[in-house]
This record gives C-alpha cells, sequence and structure tokens, in this order.
C-alpha cells in the first residue's frame, strides 16, 4: 500500500555528498510529537510503501521519516547498485540527523525491514548513542546460500561489479495479489535486479554482524562526572518464515543512568 492512499507526505531531497541526493518521506501528528521512527526499506521497496504503518505511527503520536537509500526509489545513483554499505549507512546518517533536528530532544528508533534492517544495524554498530532503540522486520541476514556461492558473489564483484544478476520475484515479498499486482506495477522496482556489487557488500555486512552485532554483548559504555551510561543490545531471533530471506530480528537498547 502506497503513501498516495493514505495521509499525504512531506516530500524533500537530502544532499549526501558525492553530487547525490536522496528522497525522504515524513508524516507528522497534528500535535506535539511524543518520539520519532525513522524507516529504511529493503529491496523491492521504497519509502512510498510504508504510508499505511506512517499512519499508525502518527495516530500514536510518532513522527516517521522514511528514506530511499541511494540507487533506490526516487534517490540518485546507479539503479541498486553500492559500492559500499557504508555509502548506505551514511544515507540513514543523514535523515536520523534530520529528524533529531526537527524533533529535538525526542526518543529516537529506527526500523529497518529486510535488507534495511541489516544497514540499521550497521547504522547501530556505527552510532550507537543516537538511538533510543530500533527494530528489525523480516532482517534479511545471512543470505541462504552456500559459503561457496557467497565467495563467487564476492568474486564476481571485483572482475563484474555493476553485472544485474539477482532478480526478487515481487510474490516473495507478498501474498496479497493486489500488492503484488502494485509492485509489478511500480516502475521504481518492477524490473529490480541486484547487482553483483550490492550481493557481496551484503555478504561483507552480513559477516560484520555476525562478528560485532549478533552477540548481544554491550555496544557501548561511557562515563563521565556524575554519570554513568551503557547501552546494551538484546537480541531475539526466530525461526525464518518460508516468505522471509533470513532470521526475523527484535533488537532494543536500554541506556542506564545513576547518580
Amino acid at each position: 500500500m502506497t503513501q498516495t492512499q493514505l495521509q499525504k507526505a512531506h516530500e524533500e531531497r537530502l544532499d549526501v555528498g558525492e553530487g547525490l541526493t536522496i528522497f525522504v518521506r515524513s508524516w507528522r501528528p497534528k500535535a506535539s510529537a511524543r518520539g520519532v521512527v525513522v524507516i529504511v526499506p529493503g529491496f523491492n521497496s521504497h519509502s512510498g510503501y510504508y504510508g499505511w504503518a506512517a499512519e499508525q505511527l502518527v495516530a500514536g503520536g510518532l513522527s516517521v521519516y522514511a528514506v530511499d537509500l541511494r540507487g533506490r526509489g526516487q534517490s540518485d545513483g546507479e539503479r541498486f547498485y553500492v559500492d559500499r554499505f557504508a555509502d548506505y549507512v551514511t544515507d540513514v546518517s543523514a535523515i536520523v540527523s534530520l529528524a533529531k533536528s526537527r524533533e529535538p530532544g525526542l526518543p529516537t528508533f529506527l526500523l529497518g525491514h529486510s535488507a534495511g534492517g541489516v544497514v540499521a544495524c550497521l547504522y547501530a554498530l556505527d552510532y550507537p548513542g543516537e538511538l533510543t532503540g530500533f527494530i528489525c522486520e523480516s532482517f534479511a541476514h545471512e543470505i541462504p546460500a552456500p559459503d561457496f556461492a557467497l565467495a563467487v558473489f564476492k568474486g564476481i564483484s571485483h572482475v563484474a561489479p555493476h553485472a544485474h544478476i539477482l532478480h526478487l520475484k515481487n510474490e516473495i515479498f507478498s501474498r496479497d495479489p493486489k500488492a503484488v499486482q502494485a509492485m509489478d506495477s511500480d516502475p521504481l522496482i518492477a524490473h529490480e535486479t541486484q547487482p553483483t556489487k550490492t550481493l557481496a557488500e551484503m555478504v561483507r555486512a552480513d559477516e560484520r554482524l555476525r562478528k560485532g552485532f549478533c552477540t548481544g554483548r554491550p555496544i557501548k559504555r561511557r562515563s563521565r562526572a556524575g554519570a554513568s551510561t551503557s547501552t546494551t543490545w538484546r537480541v531475539r531471533k526466530t525461526r525464518p518464515s518460508s516468505c522471509t530471506m533470513a532470521t526475523s530480528t527484535i533488537c532494543s537498547t536500554t541506556s542506564t543512568r545513576t547518580s
């Protein structure tokens, strides 16, 4: 379901350097917001598919910001290509900074869907102090392929990084025929096929998450005069469903303060 069927979103572009701008949609409650949710879509998706979710969150008093990562949706960049997942993290950092500047002092949550969940986790590792918490749904961690196939992805990415090799049918993402028909008719994702470089970077991102995130260990501890702050990531994995690429993970951050 797209945002055009629901509450109209505010649309704008953010400059993320390298001559690129990214496309952002946002929704705000009429009264003062009590929190902020930033949404990072995954593959075969873009910010326009989160209008219904945004409407529910806005009804609960939350401001919502959704991003089209570079090369996706209405953002600039080569279609579906990314040189490094760190570039996606730069995009997320830009929209989180925008949201926090417009909603100062409010708790900020990051919601990543599918491959967007991987990007969200990388952001959390790099910027642990910026979030109150985050949610990964249909988390596309650990691509379901043999190790040798993943090694091939990485190898080919050095030889033909821009070759588009993986097409995910929209039927994988929804069991609703009307939703699939809408996706098939959407020129922004209808023929989406992932390049070898994007897939290789996905594999490398998964490898980093296995080392730095899914241990459930504390990511950041900081102390200063008169106060002590700790941030802990709690991870719960569930069995993958038949229509998701990998496990679903719910992650949260808790901060404790003592005086």
